[in-house]
């Protein structure tokens, strides 16, 4: 129960920094998009929390990759690491909820 607070609370922080940095502009479109992937992984998360997680885990590994010498050291603790964290949590917890 408590990885979904930690994933809304995600959310909204990324949401709440997009929204003051950029706004709803023609720039921010990409991120925006990307939001409602999370969103949608997050929900997904709720309910095959096994999948989400692994779609965490994925899509915070792409970004490693695709950003690699591309992006400061920071972009990659602030951007990928809740990511991995996330997608670690929720697969713990259907792991837990097997046994």
């Amino acid at each position: 129960m408590a990885i979904r607070r930690i994933s809304i609370a995600f959310l909204a922080g990324w949401g709440l920094f997009i929204f003051f940095s950029h706004g709803f502009s023609a720039i921010s479109i990409f991120e925006w998009i990307f939001w409602l992937v999370l969103l949608a992984i997050t929900f997904t998360a709720w309910k095959l929390e096994f999948l989400g997680g692994s779609l965490f885990l994925f899509l915070g590994l792409f970004y490693l990759l695709i950003g690699i010498g591309k992006a400061p050291l920071f972009v990659f603790l602030v951007v990928p690491l809740p990511l991995l964290i996330l997608g670690s949590l929720f697969i713990r917890d259907a792991v837990r909820k097997k046994k």
